[in-house]
């Protein structure tokens, strides 16, 4: 028997990536409705993957919907509510990053999936993709020795600006996946209070780092923002002038104890960059990795002692299919529903990342180390 799930928020990411996903999924889910409070793009997210059932009233579409399990695909800002109403209404929750914008709320998520015996998963599924799976298995054989620190890059101009359209436009022909309804972006919310570059690209970072490295202990921080307003380049608000009301770069300085760091940068300043998205350095050797990477080499591992004179020892693990992409929880997510157990892309650690982020930025305004009190 199938697996009975409803999607809440129909924007791009929905359609592009999720639905398009769980039509994939035919053999463990079927989707039976769609909710979005913006009832044409609700009809067309139905149409378009013949989903029988489709409402614009949240508390509706809990009480009636055939649902088991809902898609929490709504802004950031949305998750906390949406989330909390889904889990006291009985279903399971597959959320998209960050599961909330507050530790309060965070706990509050976690604690009411605990009690009620559901299961809550958060974006990103970022330890699904085969990339960084190698990765560990490496780091766990001890290829690179005693992980000395590690940097993380997650950065891009922007989801305001031209670029950034023509990106999401290649990033979704090249999963064969139309592009031609990317005008319904609107990326005016990625720069409101709850978002902007660190919850929005630095969670990507940090869940990478502490699903490879552990639990971060301490976290420092400097954050700012250099762009105080701004013009969008593309979709429907195209021409908009905002006002950014968020930090637009923040650099990490991240503690794992036992004398392994880490440094991170989230920005909406980067218009191009040639660095890795990580790289990790330890006491025998180097891994680099560029796990979203479409093509090959996605990591790299060097092997041996500081040789400036010598060949590079660069070698090139296999990284097993199939291809990694923002949908990739789902499968995971329907599985552990079947199972009843525990998902890798747990509410734990979505709290735990967020609690580093959160704090990054206390670190920022109080000048001083931040530790981090719940680990996963």
């Amino acid at each position: 028997m199938t697996i009975r799930v409803g999607v809440i928020g129909c924007g791009d990411v929905a359609t592009y990536v999720y639905l398009p996903t769980l039509k994939q999924c035919a053999d463990l889910c079927t989707v039976t409705a769609v909710c979005d409070r913006d009832p044409d793009r609700a009809r067309l997210a139905a149409e378009q993957f013949a989903v029988p059932q489709v409402y614009t009233d949240l508390d509706r579409f809990l009480q009636e919907a055939p649902v088991e399990a809902v898609l929490n695909l709504t802004p950031n800002q949305h998750h906390f509510a949406v989330s909390l109403a889904a889990l006291q209404a009985g279903k399971h929750v597959y959320t998209e990053k960050t599961l909330a914008v507050t530790l309060e709320e965070a706990d509050r998520l976690l604690a009411e999936a605990e009690q009620r015996g559901l299961i809550f998963a958060s974006a990103p599924a970022v330890m699904l993709n085969p990339v960084n799976q190698v990765a560990r298995q490496l780091l766990q054989e001890g290829a690179i020795g005693r992980v000395c620190y590690a940097i993380g890059h997650a950065a891009h101009g922007g989801p305001a600006r031209r670029g950034y359209f023509a990106w999401y436009r290649r990033a979704l022909e090249h999963l064969g996946l139309p592009a031609e309804r990317l005008v319904s972006t609107d990326p005016t919310w990625f720069y409101q209070p709850g978002a902007g570059p660190l919850l929005d690209l630095g969670v990507y970072a940090l869940t990478t780092l502490t699903g490879l490295l552990g639990p971060v202990r301490q976290v420092t921080a400097l954050s700012g923002r250099q762009v105080p307003e701004l013009v969008i380049e593309g979709g429907v608000a195209q021409g908009r002038r905002i006002t950014v009301a968020v930090d637009d770069t923040t650099l990490l300085l991240l503690d794992f104890g036992n004398a392994t760091f880490a440094m991170v940068d989230a920005s909406y300043n980067v218009l191009a960059t040639r660095r890795p998205q990580f790289e990790i350095y330890g006491s025998s050797g180097v891994i680099t990795m560029n796990p979203q990477q479409p093509v090959p080499p996605q990591i790299e591992v060097y092997r041996g002692e500081d040789l400036p004179t010598g060949e590079p020892r660069w070698e090139r693990p296999a990284v097993p299919g199939p291809r990694w992409h923002l949908g990739a929880g789902i499968p995971h997510f329907l599985e552990c529903l079947r199972d009843r157990r525990r998902p890798i892309i747990s509410g734990e650690h979505a709290r735990h990342v967020l609690e580093v982020m959160l704090k990054a930025y206390a670190a920022a305004t109080e000048g001083r180390t931040q530790t981090i009190t719940r680990l996963f």
